[in-house]
């Protein structure tokens, strides 16, 4: 059993010490690239890294953030938008008589009601029965 264990580990010494060389290998190649690079005169913003990373890189922080143009298209839902489609899912609800999962929910309105049922909960229009994966919607009672 000591003889196994001695092979292992000096199998797990010659494997982590070639790992080491073909690393070091790699990072002085790459030094080596950079070095001739510069030599011919390259002004790269990103000196030392490898050209596909430079271009990436660079190209990445001289895009500016995406911004909407005046009268372009509206990014987001208008708050009308909001309340026709809460309106819709809370007449679903009630149309299901029953309470509604999600899915059910989805196949009256056409769209996802997720948002807007969480949106309805908020305002006590709806109460969620169940555990969280399996919810069903039913209309809240006014007392």
């Amino acid at each position: 059993m000591g003889r196994k264990k001695e092979g292992y580990v000096a199998l797990k010494d010659d494997v982590i010490r070639k790992a080491a060389e073909i690393v070091a290998g790699a990072i002085l190649a790459e030094m080596a690239n950079a070095s001739a690079v510069q030599e011919e005169g390259d002004r790269s913003p990103l000196p030392g890294l490898p050209k596909t990373l430079q271009t990436r890189m660079g190209r990445a922080a001289a895009t500016p953030a995406p911004t909407r143009k005046k009268g372009g298209k509206r990014l987001r839902m208008s708050a009308e938008q909001v309340e026709q489609r809460k309106a819709a899912v809370l007449e679903a609800v009630k149309e299901l008589k029953v309470p509604a999962g999600r899915e059910a929910v989805e196949k009256v309105v056409g769209f996802d009601p997720s948002r807007y049922l969480g949106l309805l909960r908020t305002e006590n229009k709806l109460k969620m029965e169940g555990e969280r994966r399996h919810a069903t919607y039913v209309v809240e009672k006014k007392k």
